[in-house]
């Protein structure tokens, strides 16, 4: 009686075999799958996202990331990485922002004058 093979696949990155499921679908890889688990296959993205976009290295990100979001202190949740936060006129790196800190100096379109506007405001309204 053959051996019955195993529904599942050993993933390139992390060498873990897992449930076909957990690969994306790709007919250039082995079971029609692809070779980095999805999990992998994210945290490879992001990394390679920011070397392309930025030309940081994963050690150089991780640097700077260091001790959390450079506005409000706090890590970022839910598995996410911290945005690199650059000068969209000159592409200089500022530091590394959680979503709510990145968002929120960019929909203020990164005017400090509108942020010292808002600041403001907030004061003014308190309690």
């Amino acid at each position: 009686m053959p051996l019955q093979e195993v529904a599942g696949k050993r993933c390139g990155i992390c060498r873990v075999v897992k449930p076909l499921g957990d690969f994306h679908l790709d007919k250039r890889g082995g079971k029609g799958r692809a070779h980095r688990c999805k999990p992998c296959a994210k945290v490879y993205g992001r990394d390679r996202h920011i070397q392309l976009t930025y030309g940081l290295t994963a050690a150089e990100y991780d640097n700077l990331a260091a001790g959390g979001c450079h506005i409000c202190g706090l890590e970022c949740g839910s598995g996410n990485k911290l945005a690199v936060d650059h000068d969209h006129a000159t592409g200089k790196i500022r530091g590394a922002l959680c979503g709510k800190c990145n968002r929120g100096i960019g929909l203020l379109g990164d005017d400090p004058f509108l942020l010292r506007c808002a600041l403001a405001y907030l004061e003014a309204h308190r309690g």
